[in-house]
């Protein structure tokens, strides 16, 4: 793939994911995702943090309704809403406040929240060990998370890992990834 473009490598990662991600069952998809999120559970980060940006999955991700559900009553929760080309964030109080976004992803009804986050868990098609991350092109969470300063934790399906992820100047790194295998945890002293 040298050679090629970073937005043709891009474009061929994310078609090498979506294949991967195929062959992951739905019994699969779903035992990884408890997994990750008894993982994320345990992180004192997490523990810790009393506003919690999320996302509400779509059925190739790591599976965030139950871990959300499951702990609504102990973090305020915090769901993206897509507006034009922004990402917007909402408060999510449970399932009767949700409406289908212009992606077709779940997104909560009623005002921006602009309040302090304390941790940001962040979908995305791929990522490498330095805690690059790829996403689905539009550069939502980049531009959001740019502008913030949230200790970010990635969830992915292991087979979602890449060697490595082509970069942008305005991609933002990841400080953790949570797959089922295992926790990475980048090296922030070296240069990514």
């Amino acid at each position: 793939m040298n050679g090629t473009s970073p937005i043709e490598r891009k474009k061929n990662l994310r078609q090498l994911i979506r294949e991967r991600k195929k062959q992951l069952s739905l019994e699969e998809r779903d035992e990884f995702s408890q997994r990750i999120f008894e993982t994320l559970a345990q992180q004192n980060v997490f523990q810790k943090a009393r506003n919690v940006l999320c996302y509400w999955s779509m059925p190739d991700e790591v599976q965030t309704q139950t871990f959300i559900l499951n702990h609504l009553s102990e973090k305020t929760w915090l769901l993206p809403v897509i507006k034009g080309n922004s990402l917007e964030i909402s408060r999510f109080t449970g399932s009767d406040n949700l409406q289908q976004g212009v992606l077709g992803i779940g997104e909560p009804i009623g005002e921006s929240y602009d309040g302090a986050i304390d941790l940001a868990i962040i979908p995305g098609l791929a990522f490498d060990r330095n805690g690059n991350r790829l996403g689905r092109g539009k550069g939502f969470y980049d531009h959001f998370l740019s502008k913030q300063s949230i200790y970010t934790i990635a969830v992915a399906f292991h087979c979602q890992l890449l060697e490595e992820v082509p970069v942008e100047p305005w991609d933002v790194i990841m400080r953790q990834i949570i797959t089922e295998e295992e926790t990475i945890v980048p090296d922030f002293s070296k240069p990514h």
